[in-house]
């Protein structure tokens, strides 16, 4: 029985390097690998449709100037179980992407590291980012 009344499923979620990705093996390529291939069967079963988040980190950048039809060459088990999770499907769009955004909670990521550097010589450019564009 169908219980849910959706169209699109977006799967933005995913363990990153600084969320225990390395700690936690198993979760992680559940998550990261897995997950998006059970939602991108039950889309097709049903007739919907996925947007599904990978990462450009599933490019070592040795090579450059990727594009969609560049070879995943990471070497490091997050990009590989990101790679592993990128759907090819009619029924879903994968989107390789690098999320720089403001967190909610653990303030771990790059941008808030950045606008935390209140002492550093990014300082300015942090007060800059803040008042003109978050």
């Amino acid at each position: 029985m169908n219980y849910l009344k959706v169209d699109i499923i977006i799967n933005a979620i995913g363990l990153t390097i600084r969320r225990n990705v390395y700690e936690i093996h198993s979760k992680s390529i559940l998550i990261n690998s897995v997950l998006p291939h059970v939602l991108n069967e039950w889309v097709i079963s049903n007739d919907k449709r996925l947007i599904h988040f990978s990462t450009n980190c599933v490019f070592s950048g040795k090579d450059g100037f990727y594009n969609e039809e560049s070879f995943v060459d990471s070497n490091d088990f997050y990009g590989r179980s990101k790679a592993l999770g990128e759907i090819i499907s009619s029924n879903t769009l994968t989107l390789r992407s690098s999320m720089i955004g403001r967190e909610l909670e653990n303030k771990t990521e790059l941008l808030e590291w950045f606008l935390s550097n209140k002492n550093g010589k990014y300082s300015n450019l942090s007060e800059i980012l803040v008042e003109e564009y978050l």
